[in-house]
């Protein structure tokens, strides 16, 4: 699969686990588990539906400098210690699904 054009992405590793996000703007951080390549079976909601603006902001990639990124790189990091604690195999449980 072919991620779209315009788009950002950020590789996340934390031992053993490997997240690719990918982020257009909008309401959704795709996320593909184990590859670097674009294949996403998940999303992270991050868009505040009172102010209709994603939180944190990410959707200003035009900026420079590495903001962004390491923005997006704390949701996704944020989003895997919760996983971390609710579900202790969500990354197993992630790869077996992409298998499919």
């Amino acid at each position: 699969m072919r991620a779209p054009e315009g788009g950002k992405y950020i590789t996340v590793r934390r031992g053993h686990k490997l997240i690719r996000a990918d982020y257009w703007g909008g309401p959704y951080i795709d996320l593909t588990f184990g590859s670097e390549g674009y294949n996403p079976i998940e999303v992270i909601n991050v868009w505040d539906y009172e102010t209709d603006k994603a939180e944190p902001p990410l959707d200003t990639w035009d900026q420079p400098g590495p903001e962004k990124s390491e923005a997006l790189r704390s949701v996704v990091t944020s989003w895997m210690l919760i996983q971390d604690e609710e579900w202790p195999e969500w990354y197993e449980g992630y790869l077996e699904n992409a298998r499919y």
